[in-house]
């Protein structure tokens, strides 16, 4: 879980359930696919499901962005989160040392 501004939003398996059940998508691979697209839509939806799960509501979309909106919650800051909740979901359970592991590991596959 991540706090931003004292708003809690979910990192857990729960999150690419919802959004994996969302999208109506058969495997998590599918769902991890979706979330490298990083439209706009999509980091909202992402967002929306994260803190209604981390806070047990169920805002709509709507209600959700008026509650953005309140809380001075602009585009650069949604994408901020959004990489702070993928980024927690994909290392989650982790010490920061695995982490700045794998981060490396993935980095090198990349240059390949």
């Amino acid at each position: 879980m991540i706090k931003v501004n004292e708003m809690k939003f979910a990192t857990n398996l729960g999150v690419l359930f919802a959004l994996k059940e969302e999208h109506k998508l058969k495997t998590l691979q599918e769902t991890y696919q979706l979330l490298e697209q990083t439209d706009i839509d999509l980091i909202f939806e992402v967002l929306c499901i994260s803190y209604n799960k981390a806070n047990k509501v169920n805002m709509s979309q709507d209600e959700f962005a008026e509650f953005l909106a309140d809380n001075n919650i602009g585009f650069v800051k949604m994408t901020s989160i959004f990489k702070d909740i993928v980024e927690d979901l994909m290392f989650n359970g982790m010490s920061p040392e695995e982490v700045e592991a794998q981060k490396n590991a993935l980095a090198n596959l990349m240059k390949k």
